[in-house]
C-alpha cells in the first residue's frame, strides 16, 4: 500500500463537508432523557475543598442528581480527578450538577455551597524560581508522569508533566534544570 505522496481522506470528512456528523448539540433532539451537566468552579486559583455541600442543588427545580467525591468511590486518577481535593487552577470544577434543561443544572450548580482553605497559587516564573524545592502540589501520592514540568512532593521530584516527547529518565534533570539551573 503505497501512502506517501498521496492525499488521504480522513475518516470523517465526508460527514463534517456534508452535514451528516453528529455533535453534542445534536444528540438533544435524539435522545429526549439527555440531561445537561453543568460544573461547580472554584473561585481560586489554588485551595483545598474543606467543605462541600450539595443539597441546595437538589432544591431547584429540574435539578436530577449531583455528583460530588462522595458518590463516585474509587474516582482516584494519577490525572486530573474529576472531583479534587486540591484545586490547581481558577474555575476547575469540584463537583457537577445534572439537570433536566442546561439552566436547571446552572442555577442547581448556583446553590451549592462550597467551604475552601486557600493556598499561595504560583502566578508567575519568578514565584515558581522562589517556590524552589518547596513544590507545586500539596498532595500527597501524586503518581509520576512523563516528560515536562516539575512535579515536586516533600523536596523530591516525582515525575513531570506537560512536555511530549521526554522520557522519564530525562524527568528529574528536566526539573532540576527548570529549579537550579542545571543544564540537560
Amino acid at each position: 500500500m503505497k501512502i506517501a505522496g498521496q492525499s488521504v481522506p480522513h475518516e470523517s470528512a465526508r460527514g463534517h463537508v456534508t452535514g451528516e456528523a453528529l455533535y453534542t448539540d445534536d444528540l438533544v433532539g435524539r435522545f429526549p432523557q439527555l440531561l445537561h451537566a453543568w460544573p461547580v468552579m472554584a473561585p481560586h486559583a489554588h485551595a483545598l475543598v474543606t467543605r462541600l455541600d450539595a443539597s441546595g442543588a437538589m432544591a431547584e427545580a429540574g435539578v436530577v442528581a449531583t455528583l460530588t467525591r462522595d458518590d463516585v468511590p474509587g474516582q482516584e486518577h494519577p490525572g486530573e480527578p474529576l472531583f479534587p481535593s486540591e484545586v490547581m487552577f481558577h474555575r476547575q470544577a469540584v463537583a457537577w450538577v445534572l439537570g433536566e434543561s442546561l439552566e436547571a443544572a446552572q442555577r442547581g450548580a448556583a446553590r451549592v455551597t462550597v467551604e475552601y482553605q486557600a493556598l499561595p497559587a504560583i502566578l508567575t516564573i519568578e514565584e515558581a524560581i522562589a517556590a524552589g524545592k518547596q513544590g507545586f502540589l500539596t498532595v500527597e501520592g501524586i503518581v509520576p508522569m512523563q516528560g515536562g514540568l516539575p512535579v515536586i512532593v516533600e523536596d523530591k521530584v516525582i515525575g513531570a508533566v506537560g512536555v511530549s516527547g521526554v522520557t522519564s529518565d530525562q524527568d528529574e534533570q528536566i526539573a532540576l534544570a527548570a529549579l537550579g539551573g542545571l543544564s540537560v
